[in-house]
């Protein structure tokens, strides 16, 4: 097992990176995993200690910024999900607007069958509610 010492992270960090923070400094604990989850709490944290070669008084205060980095991390990744979700918002290409409504099957159909092949709406899927363009 191996802890990650930007944030606290415990596990195998196979991939040679923690998925926590995507920091790279991981420190080798030289112990099984298996042997691991034979540990209890107090056990764990004498090992890690040991392993940083730390006081009382000092892993008591990586733990707390640990715990702070933990919550920067998940508070990161969450605003890094709601960036995506916005990123992925569909946007009329003419004037940028994300104001706009897709184009039905049955609108398209009764546009085509009113106006024939006139239609500006054969082909497209998408329609800017400010500028009216179509895509």
């Amino acid at each position: 097992m191996k802890v990650c010492e930007n944030c606290g992270t415990v596990a195998n960090f196979i991939e040679g990176y923690c998925k926590a923070c995507n920091s790279k400094k991981i420190i080798d604990l030289q112990i099984s995993t298996e042997d691991w989850f034979k540990l209890n709490k107090n056990q764990k944290e004498t090992k890690i200690k040991n392993c940083l070669s730390l006081s009382d008084e000092q892993y008591e205060l990586l733990q707390e910024a640990w715990e702070n980095n933990k919550t920067n991390v998940a508070s990161a990744k969450s605003n890094a999900h709601s960036e995506t979700r916005i990123k992925n918002v569909p946007k009329c290409p003419t004037c940028g607007s994300t104001n706009i409504k897709r184009i039905t099957t049955l609108n398209r159909a009764v546009s085509v069958g009113t106006l024939g092949l006139l239609s500006g709406k054969i082909g497209k899927n998408y329609e800017c509610l400010n500028c009216k363009a179509k895509w």
